[in-house]
């Protein structure tokens, strides 16, 4: 049970015979009194009361606390822990939702991240814990919770006492053998994965490992390998995306010889050793990201501009499927560009798990958010620098698009038509103009849950300013604040755009943070807001740009 979805009727009481409640006092009580009352029931019970009469079925389903309750316990989620109350459960949500909203952590620390070389700077949050890694170490190291016994200065900032603990993790053979591209983690799993490439260029190869540097008990092998040969050659291979979900891991790998190349989109189950590949011919994705178990995203630019590809991986246990493999599901255009301009585009990966964990906030798949970042190519003319956008939609857009049954569209057809962004774009998405001057605008907006979060310009110079949007439904909908931003919004003139753009999706803008610093990453997940500044340390032994990343983390 997902707990009920009756809209608040404030006349639905008023049409009640009198004689229903002159025969039981207690329900002639006010609602916020039966409101409290039910809240301390356990959840099959307060349901059972909500079958008694109709009274109190309009009680329990107009009642936003008495849902959350309902929902939590309907993941297995309440109490949590066990000996909290659902009514304290409730309290501890809505302590965590007004921090949200008025962007007021409760507690804020910092953590020294070990200096790193620059160049090929990559990190992961969830769960959790957070990981970097430059080309030759990742640095793994566990965040401070709201659920932490600290002591806390009379500033709110929480008394620094000892020393993190952080992994430290380096390719067998280092720099010689090979040098580390990216990192993934899921603590959820006790994992940690980072890929390496050989120094010839040929090779990339996947490391799994616990969170303390051990093989993994579910994995089969301790590595796996991606190589390419033609014609007994060894090509070239460079990564440009991956991505994790609870058993797979997606790349998205170029190879190349001389002037020939591949794109190929390349999934390893981490847990049984098995591969499976798809050439995409034309399509060349700089980014990509699971969307669900099974499902993954890919951005790319066309000759008919910008679109977003949906690809499912199919299962063995699936009937009339001899072989898992990768099919391209569906395609979805975004807004059209002037001929003369390029795309780059990013996304930022939904970091909340598929299943429901620990936290009393769990968020269903489908209505998790995922942000990708529109930019022009470096190649682009002066005339679209002001083109730097962040797009925002619920991943049931992408799974379920609207136009999709209607639309002429071949199963796993690489040629086949995208849904037109007229049909599914406007009313499912939000796209909000940035300042392309940020200092990283690769990737200025991430997302966890239903919430985003992206970097405003900064005035004056060596400052920040983050934002965080919520793009909740359920809360829009029960909850609207007058401070929702519902309406549809029209794009200002740009000559990125080939026409008018509009987009209606709407969400809940919260006060925005401040700081001083050179910031490079803003992350959120469950319990936190955590800013990444550089310290710039100078030039190391071998003459690579050392910088150590400063770790301000904002628990809400």
């Amino acid at each position: 049970m997902a707990g009920f979805d009756v809209p608040h009727n404030g006349n639905a009481f008023k049409n009640l015979p009198n004689s229903f409640t002159s025969t039981m006092p207690f329900l002639r009580l006010p609602e916020e009194t039966h409101t409290h009352i039910m809240s301390y029931l356990p959840v099959p019970s307060m349901l059972a009361c909500s079958r008694t009469c109709k009274l109190l079925y309009l009680r329990l389903s107009s009642s936003l606390a008495l849902q959350s309750i309902i929902s939590l316990y309907a993941h297995s989620l309440v109490p949590v822990p066990t000996s909290l109350s659902p009514a304290h459960t409730l309290a501890l949500l809505s302590e965590h939702s007004l921090a949200w909203q008025a962007l007021k952590p409760q507690r804020v620390e910092t953590i020294h991240m070990p200096p790193g070389l620059w160049f090929g700077w990559r990190a992961d949050l969830r769960g959790g814990w957070y990981a970097e890694c430059d080309e030759g170490h990742v640095a793994l190291v566990k965040l401070p919770s709201w659920k932490d016994d600290v002591s806390v200065s009379e500033t709110g900032d929480a008394e620094e006492d000892e020393e993190k603990d952080f992994q430290i993790f380096r390719p067998p053979g280092g720099k010689v053998v090979g040098r580390i591209e990216d990192v993934l983690i899921d603590p959820g799993q006790d994992l940690v994965m980072y890929i390496t490439r050989t120094p010839d260029r040929s090779c990339l190869t996947l490391h799994v490992l616990t969170l303390e540097g051990k093989h993994h008990p579910s994995a089969t092998s301790r590595t796996m390998t991606y190589q390419q040969t033609w014609r007994g050659d060894f090509p070239g291979v460079k990564l440009f995306a991956c991505s994790l979900s609870r058993s797979l891991v997606a790349f998205f790998v170029l190879s190349f010889l001389g002037n020939t190349r591949l794109n190929e989109i390349v999934v390893w189950n981490w847990q049984t050793g098995e591969e499976w590949r798809r050439e995409t011919h034309w399509r060349h994705y700089e980014t990509l990201a699971f969307i669900g178990e099974h499902e993954l995203v890919a951005g790319c630019v066309t000759g008919d501009g910008p679109t977003l590809d949906v690809y499912t991986i199919s299962s063995p246990n699936q009937e009339n499927q001899d072989d898992t493999h990768i099919l391209l599901s569906h395609s979805l255009a975004l807004p059209r560009l002037r001929d003369d301009i390029r795309l780059s585009v990013y996304f930022s990966p939904n970091r909340s798990t598929p299943y429901p964990t620990s936290y009393p906030w769990y968020c269903p798949p489908k209505n998790q958010l995922l942000a990708i970042t529109l930019r022009p190519s470096r190649v682009t003319s002066r005339i679209a620098e002001n083109g730097l956008y962040a797009l925002f939609l619920l991943v049931r857009t992408l799974l379920h698009p609207p136009g999709l049954e209607t639309s002429v569209h071949p199963v796993d057809d690489n040629d086949a038509s995208p849904v037109p962004w007229s049909i599914w774009g406007p009313d499912n998405t939000r796209i909000i103009p940035l300042d392309p001057l940020l200092p990283n605008p690769i990737r200025t907006s991430f997302t966890h849950g239903t919430r985003g979060i992206y970097l405003i310009s900064p005035t004056p110079s060596n400052s920040f300013q983050v934002c965080v949007v919520d793009f909740s439904p359920y809360f829009l909908r029960q909850d609207h604040q007058e401070d929702d931003i519902v309406q549809e919004t029209e794009l200002p003139k740009n000559p990125f755009w080939e026409s008018t753009v509009v987009t209606r999706l709407g969400y809940r803008k919260a006060k925005t943070f401040s700081g001083w610093g050179d910031v490079v990453w803003t992350w959120i997940d469950e319990e936190r807001l955590v800013v990444v500044r550089r310290e710039d340390l100078g030039v190391g032994e071998e003459g690579g740009r050392v910088v150590g990343n400063v770790l301000q983390v904002m628990l809400m």
